[in-house]
């Protein structure tokens, strides 16, 4: 189950993304990303805007990330447009944007930390033959990647940047890049793999299609790429989940669940995008299973355009989303909403007996299965027990009502027996004095005769 618990909203903004910013027991902020290239961060508790962010991005910010850094403990951004990435140290209090950016990105449109916070890998469009790999305590990129011809002859930047241009797709140019989990070298940047120990790619996976995310799975052991998701370890396709296309995944910490949202081009504007769009996830998000086949959980359908969703992944216990209406003129009412996850089963104190009227008959579906899937929601099981109370329940009334009408009655009989006692008597007692009566007349004719 999903519940929307909170409204991020700041008038005249239109937002494009958003993600949880926090320590390492979960994210108590929001950072979200805007169409006109600004930022916001919000409290993630009370909705209040703690600080407005002109981060000077050339375009609208399309993707935000934020991750713990293991050795500092300090909370870093991302915020990436179609032509840089900002990284920011929003521990700096109290006011993380007053001295800029940790450091600018040029010409990487998509970049990612890795589990430490240490490293981020960034690739882009200005750059379309290269990736680079940038150290966040020394402030700059330390190793670099360039295209891997057919004869296995590593290319100087200029012809690769070259033949990357004529021979890849704007899709590919602007594709996702990702970290491997924990203890892994591996980095992928659309279809392509690469360990950051080597200087080219490691393998290149088939592209059946273009658009879509990719990612690793958090197990480390599987890649998906769009709708498709491929075994690492024997490199073959497992299967292709067609619930998944065009889609981008945000994963929990443990990788039992993912959240597939719609994932707009980046080559393209994003509220164009979002208007002429006929995917079936424009305006709703879907939980899939993650630890299994990838089948659907829940379809959550919000009512609006979904740009951006993401897990709190400190916490596992809730994921915001930013939202806009495709309808209303320039996408002016925008809301990033936070949603609560999995709860748990209401007591008597705690009555959620309005939660389906807030939610709406669009998101109650799939409760039961996904109340099961998360920690200690409703399953089928605890619904039958309920039932059976409410029979148990009905069952005692009955019984005390029996009770009552049979001592109800108990008493009318009583009543009645001690009536039907008196009327007996009296009729005994006039048919004794009338035998007397004619025992006595029959003694005086006797003696008269």
């Amino acid at each position: 189950r999903f519940r929307p618990v909170r409204a991020l909203r700041d008038e005249g903004a239109t937002f494009t993304c958003a993600a949880f910013v926090g320590g390492r027991s979960g994210g108590d902020r929001v950072l979200a990303g805007t169409n006109d290239g600004t930022l916001r961060l919000f409290d993630a508790s009370v909705g209040d805007v703690l600080e407005y962010v002109d981060a000077g991005h050339s375009g609208g910010v399309r993707a935000v990330s934020s991750r713990v850094s293991t050795s500092t403990h300090k909370p870093f951004a991302l915020s990436s447009s179609a032509g840089e990435t900002f990284l920011w140290d929003v521990s700096v209090q109290p006011e993380f944007s007053a001295d800029g950016p940790k450091a600018v990105l040029e010409g990487a449109c998509s970049a990612a930390f890795d589990e430490h916070c240490a490293r981020v890998f960034h690739a882009g469009g200005n750059t379309p033959g290269t990736a680079s790999l940038f150290d966040v305590a020394a402030g700059r990129n330390v190793s670099r990647f360039f295209a891997w011809d057919e004869s296995g002859i590593n290319e100087n930047a200029q012809t690769a940047s070259r033949r990357f241009v004529t021979r890849a797709t704007s899709a590919r140019q602007y594709a996702d890049v990702s970290f491997g989990p924990t203890g892994s070298s591996l980095v992928l940047w659309g279809n392509t793999l690469w360990d950051v120990r080597l200087p080219h790619p490691v393998r290149t996976f088939d592209a059946f299609s273009d658009g879509g995310g990719a990612c690793f799975h958090p197990r480390g052991d599987e890649v998906v790429l769009n709708s498709e998701v491929w075994d690492l370890r024997s490199e073959r396709l497992l299967r292709s989940v067609h619930a998944l296309d065009g889609c981008k995944l945000s994963w929990t910490r443990t990788g039992d669940c993912a959240v597939a949202s719609y994932r707009p081009p980046r080559d393209e504007s994003i509220l164009g995008a979002v208007r002429k769009t006929k995917h079936p996830l424009r305006t709703s998000f879907r939980a899939v299973d993650g630890a299994n086949d990838y089948a659907e959980i829940a379809t959550v359908d919000v009512g609006s355009a979904v740009l951006d969703v993401s897990w709190d992944v400190c916490a596992d216990a809730s994921l915001c989303a930013a939202e806009c209406d495709p309808l209303a003129a320039d996408f002016e009412d925008s809301v990033v909403r936070v949603y609560e996850a999995g709860r748990m089963r209401p007591t008597e104190e705690d009555s959620d007996a309005e939660d389906s009227d807030e939610i709406g008959d669009g998101r109650s579906e799939g409760d039961d299965e996904i109340g099961s899937f998360f920690h200690g929601a409703l399953n089928e099981n605890a619904m039958a027990a309920m039932r059976e109370d409410d029979d148990d329940d009905d069952d005692e009334r009955r019984a005390a009502r029996t009770a009552a009408a049979i001592a109800g009655d108990g008493a009318a009989l009583a009543g009645l027996r001690a009536l039907l006692g008196g009327l007996v008597a009296d009729r005994i007692r006039d048919a004794v004095e009338a035998e007397g009566a004619g025992a006595d007349e029959g003694e005086e004719e006797e003696e008269d005769d």
